[in-house]
């Protein structure tokens, strides 16, 4: 029920809207989701949203159940804590020096729901029935804003030119893409038409509402992860069969990018993402970014250690191009898109080292999780959390993603699901925590992977 509950606030929190949002829909639409909006408002006195409460709130009823902090993987539980000190340590630096306590929470909210999420989540998720839970409530949420993006565009959009510059909002580009390397990661471990039939409908809207949201950072994120779902796959039939689809898929591709390179229109959309990264496209929005990443690579060097300290801005020795006027160019330098740059010169080496090494500690479970899995369900999953990772990793480098909710959100159960298929799987071996024979004793749990062997 816990689990649940969860998974409920997760749903919400991907695709439940706010009120006055002024990105979402262009300010010119709201679904019927805006019913929620006011989970999402900030209550008086604890100047906190009631859907972070309850979430907090949620912190001690699931680590009073029996079992909660029993079969664990302690680098994860212990990249968590370093995590959560390093920033800690980052902002009372940060506000030493004379920064802002309210810009630095800012700043680091969205992680620290990550963080949260996965506390969450490592809690409550025990069985592969729990897994499918998780697995379906990204993949529904994604859809539900893949069909609004659409529903938008084909209501109101089509037809009025220029059409303005994404459909729903940035932030959706991670959630689309890994509803993307899910539902993939579902069909290569159980390879039958059906499943692929499956995987097909849901792709069609997914793709679709990427190509109309028109972020052009989308196509790396699934590229980056359909690679590492390849590179995951065991050494057996899985990798003889993906190869045998690869010596279709290449030429096609290559076919693609020979005809479509540089050539306008939708069905191209892929490759001028691509081609944009080449150097040759010198638009205001690129030559911005450039600018940007200067400046921070100046405020990086200044203290390369510990950084200026969170609640700071970046140095700004050039603003020509990154200059956006209004109250945004108020909070840009405090948020740029560059968000792993900033958190170099915001945190120094100290908060790379210490608040991101959850990351590589998730994709290191995950991936001899990949190896030991024995049930397609628990393959599936720890493939898709380490394919979500680079999914953070490019959206916080390229559009403001270490703030953004749903990105935070999609690390946090990439953490989880990592470092809980680790443990099922017998890859990392779990731990039994102090003063655990305090618990009452219930009847044992069926294996991880009993019911996802025989499943459909």
């Amino acid at each position: 029920m816990l689990l649940r509950v969860v998974c409920v606030l997760l749903f919400l929190g991907w695709t439940a809207e706010q009120n006055g949002d002024p990105l979402l829909y262009n300010g010119l639409w709201r679904s019927p989701l805006q019913v929620f909006a006011p989970l999402f408002d900030s209550l008086p006195l604890v100047r906190q949203p009631a859907w972070t409460l309850l979430l907090v709130g949620l912190v001690p009823f699931c680590y009073l159940q029996p079992g909660a902090i029993r079969r664990r993987a302690w680098p994860m539980d212990a990249a968590i804590g370093a995590s959560l000190a390093t920033l800690a340590f980052g902002v009372a630096w940060g506000v030493a020096r004379g920064g802002s306590a309210y810009r630095a929470y800012y700043q680091l909210n969205a992680f620290l729901l990550a963080l949260l999420v996965a506390l969450l989540l490592l809690a409550t998720v025990r069985t592969s029935a729990d897994l499918r839970l998780v697995g379906r409530t990204v993949l529904a949420a994604a859809l539900v804003r893949a069909t609004l993006a659409l529903y938008f565009f084909f209501a109101f959009v089509r037809g009025h030119e220029p059409y303005p510059p994404h459909m729903t909002s940035h932030h959706d580009s991670p959630l689309f893409a890994a509803g993307v390397l899910i539902a993939v990661a579902w069909a290569l471990v159980r390879p039958r038409w059906q499943t692929w039939l499956a995987v097909a409908v849901a792709l069609v809207p997914l793709l679709l509402a990427m190509k109309v949201n028109n972020r052009r950072i989308v196509w790396f994120e699934v590229a980056l992860g359909l690679l590492l779902l390849y590179l995951l796959l065991p050494q057996g039939r899985l990798r003889r069969t993906a190869n045998r689809w690869l010596l279709v898929i290449v030429p096609v591709l290559a076919l693609y990018a020979a005809i479509g390179w540089g050539r306008p229109g939708a069905l191209f959309t892929p490759l001028r993402a691509f081609d944009s990264t080449t150097g040759k496209t010198r638009d205001s929005s690129t030559l911005g970014r450039n600018e940007e990443n200067l400046n921070l690579i100046l405020t990086y060097i200044q203290h390369p250690i510990m950084g200026s300290g969170w609640g700071h801005p970046f140095t700004s020795v050039s603003s020509y191009y990154a200059y956006f006027g209004g109250g945004f160019d108020e909070m840009y330098r405090f948020t740029p898109h560059n968000s792993l740059a900033a958190l170099a010169a915001f945190s120094g080496l100290v908060g790379l080292v210490g608040i991101l090494g959850v990351v590589p500690v998730a994709a290191f479970l995950g991936a001899r999780a990949c190896r030991r899995a024995d049930a397609p369900l628990q393959r599936a999953g720890a493939m898709a959390a380490v394919a979500i990772l680079p999914v953070f990793g490019a959206h916080a480098y390229g559009d403001i993603g270490f703030q953004s909710v749903t990105n935070g959100l999609l690390l946090g159960a990439a953490i989880a699901v990592a470092g809980r298929v680790s443990v099922s799987t017998g890859a990392w071996p779990g731990r039994q925590a102090l003063g655990s024979r305090r618990w009452p004793s219930r009847p044992p749990e069926a294996p991880w992977g009993a019911e996802a062997r025989n499943e459909v």
